[in-house]
């Protein structure tokens, strides 16, 4: 019941480095974040990529990639919050296998730069698998939330002016190069990738955490006294 949508994010190194072909993948499910919400928390991103790119601040990693997620869980405008509890991780499953109606948000980073795309569910009559950009999400709505409308009342307006300043800085980002492209849309929506080790918060934690072993991914008996 609701609106339901995913981020997934993979960070990919660089094939011909150390180590090979790797990359970091993150699922979060968001209950009640759809349209222009998922607008909003989208450019959020791209204001973040955008500002880490411009230094030397920016890389490929994991880490990078967690804070994808965390800024996207966080709306701003709004101050809701989703996708941020270890329960709503969904790195594991492919974005057919999630609960989901209303599409996916992805974004992919490589030590090249990044890109961002959208998958349109099925409420929206998509097949949650062709990426599109933010005037296909919109399409999809079969709403414009640019530019801002001025027949409403004051509080309407202010929600539609973050909105369309949103939309505004997706297509920015579209047209400079960051659009993301079906194959790479394939990828990222995949929990493996033939000739690339996909690691995911899973396979992390027993790794770095080892007392956390134990309660990954195993069932824990607890025996009485």
């Amino acid at each position: 019941m609701g609106q339901r949508t995913q981020l997934f994010v993979t960070a990919e190194t660089d094939p011909s480095a150390f180590g090979g072909a790797r990359r970091h993948r993150i699922g979060r499910h968001h209950h009640w974040r759809y349209g222009p919400d998922m607008v909003i928390c989208a450019a959020q991103v791209v204001e973040h990529l955008n500002t880490v790119g411009t230094g030397t601040r920016y890389l490929s990693t994991s880490e990078t990639a967690e804070g994808v997620a965390a800024i996207y869980g966080v709306n701003r405008a709004t101050g809701e919050t989703s996708g941020l509890s270890i329960y709503d991780d969904v790195s594991t499953a492919t974005a057919a296998e999630c609960d989901n109606n209303n599409g996916d948000f992805l974004v992919n980073l490589t030590p090249e730069g990044y890109t961002i795309g959208f998958l349109i569910g099925s409420e929206q009559d998509g097949d949650l698998a062709t990426v599109t950009g933010v005037d296909g999400l919109m399409e999809a709505f079969g709403a414009c939330w640019s530019p801002m409308p001025y027949d409403v009342e004051r509080q309407e307006r202010e929600w539609a002016v973050t909105v369309s300043q949103a939309v505004e800085t997706l297509r920015a980002a579209e047209t400079a190069g960051h659009l993301m492209g079906q194959d790479t849309a394939e990828r990222v929506t995949a929990v493996e990738v033939p000739g690339v080790k996909t690691e995911t918060v899973w396979d992390t934690i027993p790794r770095v955490m080892p007392d956390a072993a134990p309660a990954v991914g195993t069932r824990v008996q607890v025996i009485p006294a």
